[in-house]
């Protein structure tokens, strides 16, 4: 079984913006990562990087 990366992206239902968060943590944006959903990926794979994954 793959594991699952601690950080991911979502899409607010309502604005149609992307944001990276932590998983399990929706209501938590991290900083710099609300906008394109190409922006909210590219944060994603650097908070990934930087945990080891």
């Amino acid at each position: 079984m793959k594991e699952q990366k601690p950080y991911m992206i979502s899409q607010d239902k309502q604005s149609g913006m992307w944001y990276c968060h932590k998983r399990g943590y929706k209501y938590i944006p991290v900083f710099g990562s609300i906008g394109k959903r190409a922006q909210a990926a590219k944060i994603r794979d650097i908070y990934n990087r930087s945990k080891g994954y």
